[in-house]
């Protein structure tokens, strides 16, 4: 079958069973009754560079194909499909997430930098770190382009009174956002910088070069100072304090909240997932054998903090798909009302390891070619659990937790229908 023919036989299966039973089929459940691999059919539908969705959507840069290759390829797939072992399962999934949107009423982020007389750097901005890492990220980036370490730049803690206006920590838009803003801040002053030393030189501002701590001339590096006195030059002889001013809001158009239309978001993120299990089919213990996430986040800044995303967003819903549900009985009272009742994973249930391979593909709106990393993990990470569940078991689960008691049922009503029969 043709690309094309996949697309439209694919369209018509969901069309079909929506109307027949209101809800959309599984793309491994139209896979196999097209007499696709589950890989395949995904990259057959996946999105590519330029692609606009029928709502609006504008893809830029896209990863997804050059992904699902890649968990294909490290997981061993192919081999592990044509050589099936009873009761172990192996799932693939693939998603596409934003890299923040701006569709609210306060959506740009802004920054500002004072270069003090030392070559530090005291940035400000409305960005709140909750966790991503975006105290680490912003400093970097400033550092970058004015030639410094991380080190030199301190973060002022966010206050309403003092640091400019941030939109907020949601919708994973803070790198792309605050970044791009603190990056503009950057490039501000150093602009400022660079005119002075232009003049002191005697050659054009494109031709200087901020690097180690120092300022020079492009093609003599001889021809330079160290970042300090040149600082020192323009406030003793110039009287000039120099600050950086920056903000940011993604550009975006056609927007139609009415109509659910418009690109709302610069950028977006890729994910692959493959994941497999063995399942116990006396206590329907389910144990994860192994992970492998390919993702195409842009250029990871910190690859360290990006790790860190993506297996912290692995653990988080590893809990939702096999152990953190609400109960409640007849009168919608919730029986589970501790901890000791609402099961979460401990770090007995987390994979030994996680292989996370990065695509690497800068996005060209994004600060140095970021996009989100993280939050977008989480669908991968639920399906591909859950594909790889109903692989093992022959049933395919609908509802989260897939708990122990509902696997062995599935086991137990597949091996009576076997007997049946």
């Amino acid at each position: 079958m043709s690309d094309t023919e996949v697309l439209d036989k694919t369209h018509y299966i969901i069309l079909k069973r929506m109307v027949d039973t209101g809800q959309a089929p599984h793309y491994t459940e139209i896979a196999a009754e097209l007499g696709l691999d589950p890989v395949d059919i995904r990259k057959r539908n996946a999105v590519t560079p330029g692609y606009e969705a029928p709502n609006g959507f504008k893809i830029t840069t896209c990863g997804l194909s050059e992904a699902l290759d890649k968990a294909r390829e490290v997981s061993g797939w192919d081999v592990k499909k044509k050589n099936p072992i009873k009761y172990r399962g192996i799932g693939v999934s693939a998603a596409g997430f934003i890299s923040g949107s701006n569709i609210m009423g306060m959506s740009a982020c802004s920054a500002m930098l004072k270069v003090l007389e030392d070559g530090t750097v005291a940035l400000q901005s409305g960005a709140t770190d909750v966790g991503q890492g975006c105290d680490t990220v912003l400093p970097m980036i400033v550092a970058e382009v004015l030639g410094i370490e991380p080190d030199d730049v301190s973060f002022a803690l966010v206050d309403s009174d003092l640091t400019p206006m941030d939109g907020g920590t949601w919708s994973s838009r803070v790198t792309f956002y605050a970044g791009n803003a603190a990056k503009v801040a950057a490039l501000d002053a150093r602009m400022q910088l660079a005119e002075v030393a232009a003049e002191i030189f005697n050659v054009s501002v494109e031709d200087m070069v901020f690097k180690k701590r120092n300022v020079y001339v492009r093609d003599n590096p001889e021809q330079g100072m160290d970042l300090p006195r040149l600082i020192r030059y323009c406030q003793n002889r110039k009287g000039m304090t120099i600050m950086g001013r920056g903000y940011y809001n993604a550009p975006v158009s056609n927007l139609d909240f009415s109509k659910g239309e418009g690109n709302f978001s610069a950028a977006y993120s890729y994910y692959a997932q493959v994941c497999e299990v063995e399942v116990d089919p006396e206590t329907g213990y389910v144990d994860i054998i192994n992970m492998w996430m390919a993702h195409d986040g842009g250029r990871e800044l910190n690859p360290m903090l990006v790790r860190g995303q993506l297996i912290g967003s692995t653990v988080m819903h590893i809990g939702q798909v096999l152990y953190e549900g609400v109960i409640r009985n007849d009168k919608g009272e919730t029986l589970n009302t501790s901890f000791r009742d609402y099961k979460m994973p401990t770090f007995m249930d987390i994979p030994g390891t996680q292989n996370l391979y990065s695509m690497e593909i800068p996005d060209s709106e994004g600060p140095f070619g970021a996009k989100e990393a993280g939050e977008g993990a989480s669908a991968p990470v639920l399906a591909s659990i859950a594909n790889a569940i109903s692989n093992a078991v022959g049933f395919r689960f609908t509802t989260l937790p897939i708990t122990p008691e509902e696997i062995v049922k599935a086991v137990k009503r597949i091996n009576s229908s076997k007997k049946a029969t």
